[in-house]
């Protein structure tokens, strides 16, 4: 499989998870973390550098609601990452 050279990487974790036997708690996820994975993807430009094709700064694209949602997206989908990882740990013991 080839890594991902972009931010958005939901469709190569579509791609491991075809090839790879993920718990059925985390298969349940994976619609969910993909979403949030393209929105964060294609509000990462604009976060940065507000949009620079009409010259409106960040801090008018984005609220603080906007702010609260990413940063509970990223969250949730560090959260089960880490769930993913110690259940790969203690399958591998086994």
């Amino acid at each position: 499989m080839e890594y991902p050279r972009e931010h958005d990487v939901s469709d190569a974790l579509t791609e491991v998870a075809q090839l790879k036997e993920f718990p059925s708690w985390f298969r349940s996820e994976l619609e969910t973390v993909n979403e949030i994975s393209k929105r964060l993807s294609e509000e990462r430009g604009p976060a940065f550098y507000g949009d620079e094709g009409v010259f409106i700064p960040l801090r008018q694209l984005y609220s603080e609601e906007d702010a609260i949602r990413a940063i509970s997206g990223a969250e949730r989908v560090y959260a089960l990452c880490n769930r993913l990882f110690d259940w790969w740990k203690e399958s591998a013991r086994k």
